[in-house]
């Protein structure tokens, strides 16, 4: 008998990157990190009150949250513009000229544990979109502000890759 999900544990937080197009996304909020990976709905079915099969049915989208911490949205790094389009008149706006909704590719690597063969594995969604707008938490403490993120990609599937240098 085979052992599953036997190889050596990594964590997001030993050097974890979020890329959203080329660009590295600062300051992600420590174990905030989600992913769902969502394939087809499942349908199943019966014959006279028994399971026979369960079939494939639609494809669901991916989805992946996180939080980052809270910088000016004025700033020239801000990330709604990556996310959400350019500000205009001083408002942000997630839809195009053409009236499609503002999309992106979003990159998670997940880098290898110290003596592994290879730097990372690297999951891509394709054309994220904000499922819900953004949320703003104001912080409490000694903490700091918030945006919370909850991201669809369309496609049912990330592409999965490892680099092998």
């Amino acid at each position: 008998m085979a052992s599953l999900n036997a190889g050596v544990p990594g964590r997001f937080e030993n050097g974890g990157v979020i890329l959203i197009g080329t660009d590295d996304v600062l300051q992600v909020v420590e174990g905030t990190l989600k992913w769902k990976l969502r394939g087809h709905e499942s349908i199943p079915q019966t014959d006279r009150g028994a399971l026979t099969v369960v079939v494939a049915g639609n494809e669901r989208p991916c989805e992946v949250e996180f939080d980052i911490k809270y910088t000016s949205v004025f700033d020239a790094d801000a990330i709604l513009a990556k996310i959400m389009g350019p500000l205009v008149a001083g408002k942000v706006s997630n839809r195009t000229n053409t009236g499609e909704i503002f999309t992106f590719d979003l990159t998670v690597r997940l880098f290898a544990a110290a003596g592994q063969a290879f730097p990372y594995d690297q999951a891509v969604f394709t054309k994220c979109y904000l499922a819900d707008g953004i949320d703003f938490s104001a912080a409490a403490g000694q903490d700091v502000d918030k945006l919370s993120l909850k991201l669809m990609s369309h496609s049912n599937s990330p592409t999965f890759s490892r680099p092998t240098s």
